[in-house]
């Protein structure tokens, strides 16, 4: 009779637990990472035509997509070297939660930008418009969307890309500008970004690009370079940029970062005393 009881108790259906339930909802989740037979979650690259990408792993799984390995910032921590979520899910969450701080990194940037352009500057050119458009077919190099060269200034139906983003102090120039569409999140100049051309192109448009800028193709296809005219320029009259960067407000926090990119791509190491206050 014993035995009889709990048979039948053991038969009878059982309610799931909340917990039971929330680990299928996440094993439901991850299938949609798997259908391309990744294992190891987003947490591994994949390469589609020759162009790295990975998987979002936006928390809220609102994102789960595989998107180019361009479109998610480093994390040198990561096992992937980026971070594990994309872009475009960052600046979602950061706006909702954070919109002072957003409002400080779009100031910061701007900032950096400016500074970076006084070691430059003797290497920035006036733009032949024209003959860039002419270059470039009046086409965006990425995407190949007609361009209007009298389009109104700062309307955003073009631009013109470093190539080599000034991140790494290159300069930009008539010969080596890159014609790309606009700026917003969906146009191409927005999605390259500071990013260097091997993290955002294919081999065949880096081969191409390499023939319409001159930029080395071995440059280009390799990972970021800080450009060597500029750090030439920079070593041989470094207290004269230093004396100008702390004139200015943050001076001391963009040499800090400029400083150690620089030892880290180069090797040249700026001695304290020249900068440190």
């Amino acid at each position: 009779m014993i035995i009889l009881f709990l048979f039948i108790i053991i038969s009878l259906p059982r309610k799931k637990s909340g917990r039971r339930r929330r680990v299928l909802a996440r094993r439901v989740t991850r299938k949609r990472y798997t259908k391309v037979g990744r294992k190891g979650g987003y947490q591994k690259i994949h390469y589609v035509e020759g162009v790295a990408h990975k998987f979002c792993s936006n928390p809220n799984g609102t994102c789960p997509k595989l998107k180019p390995l361009s479109e998610f910032n480093r994390r040198s921590s990561a096992k992937t070297g980026h971070q594990d979520d994309c872009r475009e899910c960052q600046n979602i969450r950061n706006r909702a939660t954070n919109p002072d701080r957003l409002r400080e990194q779009l100031i910061e940037g701007s900032t950096n930008r400016r500074l970076r352009g006084l070691v430059t500057r003797g290497k920035d050119e006036k733009l032949d418009i024209k003959a860039i458009f002419k270059r470039f077919e009046n086409k965006c190099f990425n995407c190949d969307e007609e361009l209007d060269i009298n389009a109104e200034k700062g309307s955003g139906e073009y631009e013109l890309d470093h190539t080599c983003s000034i991140y790494y102090w290159w300069p930009l120039t008539t010969n080596t500008a890159t014609l790309l569409c606009g700026k917003g999140k969906n146009k191409c100049n927005g999605k390259k970004n500071r990013k260097w051309p091997s993290e955002f192109y294919n081999k065949e448009k880096l081969r191409s690009l390499s023939e319409l800028t001159g930029i080395d193709l071995e440059i280009i296809s390799g990972g970021p370079v800080m450009c060597p005219d500029t750090v030439e320029t920079f070593t041989s009259n470094m207290e004269k940029f230093i004396s100008q960067w702390k004139k200015e407000k943050g001076g001391q926090e963009f040499m800090a970062k400029e400083f150690a990119k620089l030892k880290k791509h180069t090797g040249i190491e700026v001695p304290n005393e020249l900068w440190k206050e």
